[in-house]
């Protein structure tokens, strides 16, 4: 509540090390939701943190590692799982159904989940076999060509704000982007040596600025920040695929 500056415990888990959370939902309208998911299911809080109940049904005892929310429809909720594949809610997380497997246990670990900001019916998911996406809000799925990219392990994807057909893959071997729906991607380096990608984000509010995380430090690229900051040399060249 104060931005960081101090902290409280507000999740206990079960007192076993199965019930840690590893990953973190917010859905920002009141009352403030919040999914956490965990190595034995999934778990929801309807006030902000403060207390929380574990989710039941067919997701109860799945490992699961991702999770999003609708940007617009909070009763729409994905839920990534190791080894399961995807999961959905359309009722605000009191049931859900799988509606995404693959026929090799590496496309079933969905390692992160990325509506397309201004399409939300598009959504891209990334997983150790590669990228899948939907362009009918999970009624159907398919791996695009990925030119550049194939069956690359795919740590975390980011979809741009602004464009559906855009979207940021980071993987053991770099960061790549594709303008193109995900037929074709290239390698991105920020004007850096590195190639252990592990986190994207766009900034929120910030137009186009995306950070990244990679084993050896953290980078900011795009338009200046709200404190009046400008990128660091580390961001290099622009990132904004080009088509």
């Amino acid at each position: 509540q104060d931005r960081g500056a101090s902290w409280k415990l507000v999740y206990r888990g079960t007192g076993s090390g199965q019930s840690a959370i590893v990953c973190l939902e917010f859905d920002h309208s009141p009352p403030a939701t919040v999914f956490g998911g965990s190595l034995s299911g999934l778990v929801r809080s309807a006030d902000g943190g403060m207390t929380w109940e574990r989710v039941e049904g067919i997701i109860a005892d799945k490992v699961v590692i991702s999770l999003a929310i609708h940007p617009s429809d909070s009763r729409i909720v994905f839920a990534g799982t190791e080894g399961d594949g995807l999961f959905q809610s359309v009722n605000g997380g009191r049931n859900w159904r799988q509606v995404f497997t693959h026929s090799t246990s590496a496309g079933n670990g969905i390692r992160s989940i990325a509506f397309a900001p201004s399409r939300p019916e598009v959504v891209w998911l990334a997983t150790e076999a590669g990228v899948f996406v939907t362009f009918n809000g999970g009624r159907a799925w398919q791996k695009p060509l990925a030119q550049g990219l194939a069956d690359t392990d795919v740590q975390y994807l980011a979809a741009a704000p602004a464009d559906p057909a855009a979207a940021y893959a980071a993987t053991p071997s770099g960061v790549f982007a594709t303008a193109d729906s995900g037929r074709t991607f290239r390698r991105i380096t920020f004007g850096l040596s590195f190639r252990n990608g592990h986190f994207l984000a766009f900034e929120p509010g910030s137009g186009e600025a995306l950070w990244l995380v990679t084993d050896q430090r953290v980078c900011r690229q795009g338009p200046r920040s709200h404190s009046g900051a400008s990128s660091s040399r580390e961001r290099g060249a622009s990132l904004r695929p080009k088509r």
